[in-house]
């Protein structure tokens, strides 16, 4: 009978840390507003100008996130919403507000 009492305190803690885990990585996308412009030094990075707004898709351990153009700042420029590529991570502060048009806007 113990066992079976210390399996179910396990259990518990596993599917605990389970959805904290997908909490922090899926519901909330992470985005980032640049700091600085940025031009491309190959096809895998992308281009970005000063306050656009990007989401973060995956993260490398070298400081690389492949992250999704969202929002447009200022300076124009041959860049699609959309548009996914590599950015060095400490050009961007993170965890600003998501553009709150988003959604809106994909499904007109």
């Amino acid at each position: 009978h113990t066992h079976v009492h210390t399996h179910t305190r396990t259990h518990t803690y596993t599917h605990f840390n389970v959805s904290v885990t997908i909490f922090t990585k899926m519901s909330i996308p992470e985005f980032g507003k640049a700091k600085y412009e940025y031009d491309a030094q190959d096809y895998e990075e992308l281009s970005f100008r000063e306050k656009d707004v990007v989401e973060c898709v995956d993260k490398d351990p070298s400081g690389w996130y492949r992250v999704r153009l969202v929002q447009q700042g200022d300076g124009g420029g041959e860049r699609i919403n959309g548009e996914t590529g590599s950015v060095p991570s400490n050009y961007f502060d993170w965890g600003v507000p998501g553009p709150a048009l988003l959604t809106k806007a994909a499904r007109e």
